[in-house]
């Protein structure tokens, strides 16, 4: 039978009819074995899933540290801001821009050089 939940279910033990205890034993055995089998896959599966996950957060962890070290620089006026690691990850285009440049960019989409309060 078929649980609510979509799981499948085992049917151990008599399967009707007259069948020795040995050879009830033998089905369960087999059933049992293919249900481990299943199992090994989905946790294979899962745990490539996971893996998967894991390299994808720490290229996210990574792309905004990234981007909070860049907003850090451009708050501070530094006068020699370079994207060369930016290109590596995904934004090719921009080589490097002086502080003026990219104030300039940053002013034209609304932001503004504040400083954090500590």
């Amino acid at each position: 039978g078929t649980p609510a939940d979509g799981a499948q279910s085992l049917e151990l033990g008599a399967y009707g009819g007259l069948t020795s205890e040995v050879e009830q034993l033998k089905r369960d055995r087999l059933l049992l074995l293919k249900e481990v089998l299943r199992l090994r896959e989905v946790q294979s599966s899962t745990s490539e899933e996971v893996r998967r996950l894991a390299t994808r957060l720490q290229a996210t962890e990574q792309f905004q540290q990234q981007m909070m070290s860049f907003v850090e620089a451009v708050q501070q006026g530094s006068g020699d801001l370079s994207f060369n690691s930016f290109s590596a990850a995904g934004m090719g285009g921009m080589d490097a821009f002086t502080s003026e440049e990219v104030a300039a960019r940053a002013s034209r989409v609304g932001f503004t050089r504040k400083r954090r309060q500590m």
